[in-house]
C-alpha cells in the first residue's frame, strides 16, 4: 500500500494521507506515523491507543508524548522512565504513585538539567 510505504520511509508524511486512512486505525501505519508525530497517539482508534509498541515508538521519539498514553501506560514505570529519558518534563504525564519513585524522579531531575545546559 502506498500510504504504508511513504509513511515507513517519512513518518510525518503520515498528515497528508488523507483519505486513505480511516480513523488511524492501521497498525503497521500507526507504528511509523507515531515516530515521525507522536503526538498522533491522541487520535489512535481505540483498539490501538493500548497498543504497547505504538505508544513505545511514541514517547521513545518524544517523552512528552506520555500525555496522551493510555493511563496504563502512565502508571507503568519502564514506560515512564523511557519517556523522562526523553525528555525530563514528561513525568508530569506520569501517573502520582510513578512519579514518587525516587530512579525516576532523579532520572527527570538529570534529563532537565541536561536540557537546560544544551540551550544556553
Amino acid at each position: 500500500d502506498i500510504v504504508v510505504k511513504a509513511v515507513k520511509n517519512q513518518p510525518e508524511s503520515f498528515e497528508y494521507a488523507g483519505d486513505n486512512v480511516d480513523d488511524c486505525d492501521d497498525r503497521e501505519i500507526m507504528l511509523f506515523a507515531v515516530k515521525g508525530n507522536p503526538s498522533l497517539l491522541c487520535y489512535l482508534a481505540p483498539e490501538l491507543q493500548d497498543d504497547p509498541d505504538i505508544t513505545l515508538n511514541a514517547i521513545a521519539t518524544d517523552g512528552m508524548a506520555l500525555e496522551y498514553a493510555d493511563p496504563a501506560f502512565q502508571s507503568n514505570p519502564e514506560f515512564v522512565r523511557i519517556a523522562v529519558k526523553n525528555n525530563g518534563h514528561a513525568i508530569k504525564y506520569a501517573s502520582p504513585d510513578v512519579k514518587e519513585d525516587p530512579e525516576i524522579r532523579k532520572l527527570s531531575i538529570n534529563e532537565d538539567s541536561k536540557v537546560k545546559i544544551l540551550k544556553r
